[in-house]
């Protein structure tokens, strides 16, 4: 791609694959700097804001080998690649896999919400779990959602929606009833997306919810919710009750 003279910084986005296929979860981080990412479910993730020159990216994920990659970066051009991570032989240790995101002990020896306690470990994104829940004691997911600071939440009649303050002016989304310029704030319910937006959302009791992801501008959505919207809200219902 052309170098773009206005951005002195680069991106550096791709894929994390191994021999059999995409590596979804890997914490793909720049040497040196705050900068990480999470891949997504399909192995992609996306990292802006990255000086140029040489640079080293540290690759990590659970049942692969830490992999590091050295990369020469140019100022206002995008580079892609694939990175390859072989996976460990052997069985990683119980202890190891628990520790991944702060996971609580319920959920030990599953996969439940593990995208979830990932994202949190990185700490990009505001994030609300069961014990938040249970100690605020909102009647509404509307209620519970006003208390995250950065969160506006519109009304007219009965229809209600959320608009984040780095967003611009809000919209009913997937209504054309309500005339406003906006970029939308997408939903995503149990790791998949829902283009009911808040309609979605309405339906969805608080003591439903087990946990909740908030990302409140381009700048801190995950590579599974860039180019979608402004900001994305991630609700992940409780199961086996």
């Amino acid at each position: 791609m052309a170098a773009n003279p206005a951005r002195s910084t680069a991106v550096v986005s791709g894929l994390v694959i191994s021999w059999s296929g995409s590596v979804p979860s890997a914490q793909v981080t720049i040497r040196g700097t705050p900068l990480k990412a999470l891949s997504d479910s399909h192995g992609s993730f996306r990292i802006p804001g990255v000086g140029s020159g040489q640079v080293t990216l540290d690759v990590h994920a659970v049942g692969f080998v830490a992999q590091e990659f050295h990369l020469s970066l140019e100022s206002g051009i995008d580079r892609r690649v694939s990175l390859m991570m072989p996976r460990i032989a052997q069985t990683l240790p119980d202890v190891a896999v628990l520790g991944i995101g702060d996971k609580p002990a319920r959920y030990a020896n599953t996969t439940k919400y593990d995208e979830f306690f990932l994202r949190k470990a990185l700490g990009i994104g505001t994030f609300i779990t069961r014990e938040d829940i249970d100690r605020q004691f909102k009647a509404s997911t509307q209620e519970l959602l006003q208390t995250i600071p950065g969160i506006l939440i519109r009304q007219t009649g009965t229809q209600w929606w959320v608009q984040f303050l780095r967003c611009g002016p809000a919209k009913v989304p997937g209504r054309e009833t309500v005339k406003r310029e906006s970029e939308p704030v997408e939903v995503f319910v149990d790791g998949q997306f829902s283009p009911d937006g808040t309609d979605r959302l309405e339906m969805i009791n608080p003591a439903e919810i087990e946990a909740v992801e908030i990302y409140k501008g381009p700048s801190e959505l995950p590579a599974i919710a860039r180019g979608k919207g402004c900001g994305a809200i991630f609700i992940w219902l409780r199961q086996g009750r």
